[in-house]
């Protein structure tokens, strides 16, 4: 199932990559998700609309005037948006209705002074949200920020605190796509090298949120979105399947031990380096998202990955695209399902 630009959802047979069904939205289509035989798309305008997938019909509209939703992701029976404006909120699904459950309009973030030697909740910066997701009640959020962002909304209270762990190795960047796998207790978030061109794909300890390593091949350009599941057809325990698209939609197969993550090939041979950012062990909650660079990288393992990459969409104007240009230029529209 696809969303895009020019209105239409598409449903399409794997098998044969031919087209089952098409539906008409009448709004540019900016991320969806599906639900008990519904599709939930979220729009320009600030809509988001619940439509059968069976009579290709929309059942329900509900609409955030001045906003464009950007991401969405559905967990547990609740629906998850980011906008523009970089406001979350949550919706329950129920029967193909929308219940408005929360919204993080009252989001601070803890700052320490040093006068007082205390910590104080001043107020957070919004930005662009650009991908979500979540895990059990926490909400996990990249925009265009250097850091990744975190809170838990069933906190009870008035005032939500934020939480920033840092996504890049400079002070400039934006994250453009984030996924959790709940069973083998990873976060995975996708990163920048400004100087490169290049982009990583960071992993963190969902329970802990210590900071594992970073995976990169040195040639997938910037990444604006990202899926990840278990992968049961591999034998033993700790597989991931990771997908992710931008310029390229590729697939990584990840084998994880929360010490080492292993990469392995079965197609296009690329190498690949493990590598642990000293930088990206440190979490910032001040106000302005900034991260320190550091030289201090170690190699911890320098494997080969195969990645199987579709074949790769020409570039837009059809030009050829240099390795250091303006990251703002790889932030297409993507969304994988």
């Amino acid at each position: 199932m696809s969303g895009s630009l020019d209105c239409y959802i598409i449903l399409w047979n794997l098998d044969t990559g031919k087209i089952i069904k098409q539906i008409y939205t009448y709004s540019s289509i900016q991320c969806l998700e599906y639900y008990d035989n519904c599709i939930l798309t979220g729009s320009e305008g600030g809509k988001v609309d619940v439509w059968s997938l069976t009579e290709g019909q929309k059942l329900h509209t509900f609409r955030e005037p001045g906003r464009v939703v950007t991401c969405m992701v559905l967990s547990e029976g609740r629906l998850y948006c980011g906008d523009t404006m970089g406001t979350i909120q949550v919706w329950k699904v129920d029967n193909g209705d929308l219940e408005f459950h929360w919204n993080g309009d009252r989001m601070v973030q803890s700052e320490y002074e040093e006068e007082e030697m205390r910590r104080t909740s001043v107020p957070f910066i919004s930005r662009f949200v650009r991908c979500i997701s979540c895990h059990g009640n926490t909400i996990y959020w990249g925009d265009d920020g250097t850091n990744l962002k975190m809170l838990q909304w069933k906190k009870g209270s008035d005032d939500v605190i934020v939480r920033k762990l840092t996504n890049h190795t400079q002070t400039f960047g934006s994250t453009g796509g984030v996924a959790v796998c709940q069973r083998e207790e990873v976060i995975l978030s996708s990163g920048y090298d400004l100087d490169t061109g290049h982009a990583m794909i960071n992993v963190r300890n969902s329970t802990t949120l210590n900071y594992i390593c970073s995976i990169q091949d040195n040639q997938t350009s910037y990444i604006s979105c990202m899926h990840v599941i278990h992968d049961d057809t591999q034998t033993g325990g700790g597989w991931l399947r990771i997908v992710t698209g931008g310029n390229e939609l590729q697939i990584w197969d990840v084998f994880m031990n929360h010490k080492k993550p292993r990469l392995i090939t079965s197609l296009h041979q690329r190498s690949v380096s493990c590598r642990h950012l000293e930088s990206l062990t440190l979490s910032y909650d001040t106000d302005i998202d900034t991260t320190s660079s550091s030289d201090d990288e170690q190699d911890d393992i320098v494997q080969s990955l195969h990645t199987k990459p579709l074949p790769q969409a020409k570039p837009m104007g059809g030009v050829v695209p240099q390795q250091r240009q303006s990251w703002i230029e790889w932030l297409y529209n993507c969304n994988i399902l």
